[in-house]
């Protein structure tokens, strides 16, 4: 007999790689009406528009410099072994403090 947790319950829509794009684009939408129609900011000035568009703004930089930031960031070694391609760029703690590299 199924239990309440069993994941073939039919009930989600299985999207695959597409699920978090579409939550994205769904939370957007709801947060673009509840900004446009609840706050009324539809009935404001320019100056309140410009303040939420620099806030949007702002907030999209953030997320981008974290997704480069995790994007751009070298895999990590496992203790003790050496790869000629990394360390030839990445000097290791004891070459940076002994200043065997220039």
């Amino acid at each position: 007999m199924a239990g309440p947790n069993d994941r073939d319950r039919g009930d989600a829509l299985a999207l695959g790689a597409w699920n978090t794009p579409l939550a994205m684009l769904i939370g957007a939408t709801k947060s673009t009406l509840i900004v446009l129609w609840f706050t009324h900011l539809v009935e404001h000035r320019t100056s309140a528009r410009v303040a939420l568009a620099v806030a949007v703004g702002l907030a999209l930089c953030l997320i981008a410099f974290t997704v480069l930031d995790v994007r751009t960031r070298r895999p990590a070694q496992p203790a003790g072994t050496t790869d000629a391609a990394t360390s030839a760029v990445w000097p290791s703690p004891n070459e940076r403090e002994s200043g065997l590299r220039g």
